[in-house]
């Protein structure tokens, strides 16, 4: 497959910006296998991707500016499984390697971690009730420190997300849900110096006519 994307307002007309910028263009190509076991109870996969992107937007720390970055890569592997422990109980965990390269400094990319971990369950009770339970771990990641002068690469922490969300569909027009996002109000960095939200809950209700 092929990618387009044009850069932003921002990238081009802020006072960071540059004008000049020009569009991301991508080609990535991916080949995997699934297999079903227990007798379609549980499901494995395995996949690897790469992607080769020309003129990448990204902001450079010399000059201070987005640039486009001469061309970069990202290649790595993802793998899955997927079980229905009974009827009402589902697990899915998943894990994701990838390698990434600036070509022109053979550094990796900004804020990309090498390894990221999923898991959740899903569990329905009652005639209507869903809840469903979710973990992230971003692994650590390189980045740039603004703080101070010389700006610095540094490496973020890697952190563990969790998210809780429940659901109850009392018949075909009414339902009502409801979300906490990041259950334990875990502190972490997605980009160095910028602040991230802490636990947050969701909620409403849904007519259907």
């Amino acid at each position: 497959g092929t990618g387009f994307k044009a850069p932003s307002l921002y990238q081009l007309y802020s006072e960071y910006g540059d004008v000049n910028l020009q569009p991301e263009k991508s080609t990535g190509w991916g080949a995997g296998i699934e297999q079903s076991l227990a007798g379609e109870k549980m499901t494995l996969g395995v996949s690897y991707f790469s992607n080769d992107f020309e003129n990448m937007v990204d902001f450079n720390s010399a000059t201070y500016t987005y640039a486009n970055v001469a061309n970069a890569e990202t290649r790595g592997v993802e793998a899955f499984v997927n079980a229905q422990a009974t009827e009402r109980l589902a697990f899915r965990a998943s894990y994701t390697y990838t390698d990434t390269e600036d070509n022109a400094t053979g550094l990796d990319l900004l804020r990309r971690a090498n390894h990221k971990f999923g898991f959740n369950a899903n569990y329905r009770f009652l005639a209507g009730g869903n809840i469903n339970f979710g973990l992230t771990h971003i692994g650590k990641r390189a980045d740039t420190d603004y703080s101070s002068y010389p700006y610095a690469r540094v490496q973020l922490d890697d952190y563990i997300l969790a998210n809780l969300a429940a659901s109850y569909t009392f018949n075909k027009t009414f339902e009502i849900f409801g979300r906490i996002d990041n259950l334990f109000d875990r502190d972490y960095e997605e980009v160095r110096g910028y602040g991230t939200p802490g636990a947050a809950a969701y909620g409403g209700l849904k007519l259907l006519f």
